[in-house]
């Protein structure tokens, strides 16, 4: 007889950067999870900030759902070579430094005045 394990049990919504989650489900994890994302469609630009060389789940769905929706991505990463990075990005930073400069050329290829 194989055991069931619920594999919300062990999952902690202590991380310091997540909204705490209700996790008594999976239903509404996962309905919170879609609907958090779908409001970066609702945006006029996403800026994704992916520090180091890992990828967030959750940034990667924002970063789709605002290209599905046409709205410009600008990712600020040391990670250029990612898949989803060159996927769902408009233009592509290696550092903060570097973020105005990728701003006013999103606002000037888009003709926002300023």
């Amino acid at each position: 007889m194989t055991e069931r394990v619920d594999a919300f049990a062990t999952v902690s919504s202590e991380h310091p950067v997540s909204p705490a989650h209700d996790l008594d489900g999976f239903g509404a994890v996962a309905a919170e999870f879609l609907a958090e994302t779908a409001t970066a469609a609702d945006c006029s630009l996403c800026i994704a900030y992916l520090p180091g060389s890992g990828l967030s789940m959750g940034t990667a769905m924002e970063m789709y759902a605002a290209k599905a929706a046409g709205i410009p991505v600008v990712t600020v990463t040391g990670n250029v070579r990612n898949l989803t990075v060159l996927s769902t990005s408009d233009l592509v930073v290696s550092d903060l430094g570097q973020l105005p400069q990728a701003l006013e050329t999103i606002r000037s290829d888009r003709g926002i005045a300023q």
